[in-house]
């Protein structure tokens, strides 16, 4: 299955870089900003590479231009998006794969959560409006950081 992302790399040697999850229907490039004709997690990327961060943001399957059927669309096939994503990020020579984060928007906050539970890996994860309780429906309103220490810092 093809899962189609976005890299986005600042100049300059390795660059710590952080994985952007979208919400359930959404893609890589949703929720344009008016203001700025982007959308969020395209400016989002923007910004983070004028602070000398890289970025993937993918579309999870069955999702923008990603492969995939509505039956594809489960918590667990796009965990697995999330984490071939992440091991794809740790191959490339543009970024430096041991300050790696995660920004996942809404139901893409539930699997940012799992992507890092599983893996291990992200220095740290924000959960931006991130589903509450999946089974209820209920999603939060506001941005949570996981990390084992403070609120990001990806080596800057």
């Amino acid at each position: 299955m093809k899962v189609v992302g976005t890299l986005v790399t600042p100049e300059g040697d390795p660059a710590p870089v952080v994985l952007l999850f979208h919400g359930f229907g959404g893609s890589r490039d949703e929720l344009e900003i008016p203001s700025v004709g982007k959308g969020i997690f395209t400016y989002t990327a923007d910004k983070l590479a004028a602070e000398g961060i890289a970025s993937l943001r993918i579309d999870f399957r069955n999702s923008g231009e990603s492969d995939g059927e509505f039956p594809d669309t489960t918590y667990s096939g796009q965990i697995a998006d999330g984490l071939a994503a992440l091991d794809f990020v740790k191959t490339l020579d543009t970024v430096d794969a041991d300050n790696i984060g995660i920004i996942g928007w809404s139901q893409g906050g539930l699997v940012a959560s799992a992507v890092a539970g599983r893996s291990n890996v992200p220095k740290v994860t924000a959960l931006w409006a991130a589903v509450a309780d999946p089974k209820q429906g209920q999603f939060g309103g506001a941005l949570y950081y996981t990390s084992p220490t403070k609120a990001p810092s990806l080596g800057l």
